[in-house]
């Protein structure tokens, strides 16, 4: 089942990508503005780009309550015995950077308000 998914979506992608580049096989073009179907695609867009903002704040949130400091022995307590060849280094905590990682998961979320901001200012006319 996995494999009949990936395929299909791997097939999608490519049709995409050579839809875009080939004019002649753009047939949904006179479909995708017909008038009444305009408002379907601002509702799907409005769903979207809700889900998506919704999934970046529960990513901050989730940076927020992460915390900074994860001693060796909870990093290894999933093996039994010590794994050989591990530095003494790779023994020691792992530090998070709060910073560095609410950077990384807020940079989505403001690009995408930007677009969501954007698009509803061409959308609106």
């Amino acid at each position: 089942m996995r494999r009949l998914l990936l395929a299909l979506a791997l097939g999608l992608v490519l049709f995409w990508l050579l839809a875009s580049y080939l004019p002649q096989l753009r047939f949904w073009s006179p479909v995708a503005f017909h008038p009444r179907l305009v408002p379907w695609f601002q509702g799907l867009l409005l769903v979207g780009a809700v889900l998506f903002v919704a999934i970046q704040i529960s990513l901050l949130w989730a940076v927020r309550r992460f915390p900074s400091r994860i001693p060796w022995v909870e990093v290894s307590a999933g093996s039994q015995q010590e794994p050989r060849g591990v530095s003494p280094l790779a023994r020691a905590e792992v530090r998070i950077d709060r910073r560095l990682e609410y950077l990384w998961t807020a940079l989505p979320l403001v690009g995408t308000l930007v677009l969501i901001g954007v698009t509803a200012h061409l959308i609106g006319g």
